[in-house]
């Protein structure tokens, strides 16, 4: 079975500019983690993306009220539309954000 499986290239992205020019999903990506954490958006930062052709997975950081890092994943995966279907890791509780 593994012969008829499909080339799958992965790319891991560590910068925010490259995001935007490599992920045709970069644009829905970041507007839904703006209105997903609204004005505390501006606290958390792109911290990478592990890109394949159907399915993008980009992590922000943000550096909790303790110091401690905390992290946000969302997922994009291509639609039969031409579309996005986002999906989120849960919200860091709001007592350490």
């Amino acid at each position: 079975m593994h012969g008829s499986r499909p080339c799958c290239i992965v790319e891991v992205i560590t910068s925010e500019d490259r995001f935007w020019d490599a992920c045709r999903c970069a644009p829905v990506v970041m507007r839904f983690v703006t209105e997903l954490l609204g004005l505390e958006a501006t606290r958390w930062e792109f911290g990478k993306a592990i890109v394949r052709s159907d399915h993008v997975s980009t992590m922000f950081v943000c550096r909790g009220q303790h110091g401690d890092a905390l992290e946000l994943w969302v997922s994009a995966s291509s639609d039969r539309r031409g579309g996005w279907t986002l999906q989120h890791s849960e919200l860091p509780d709001p007592a350490r954000r």
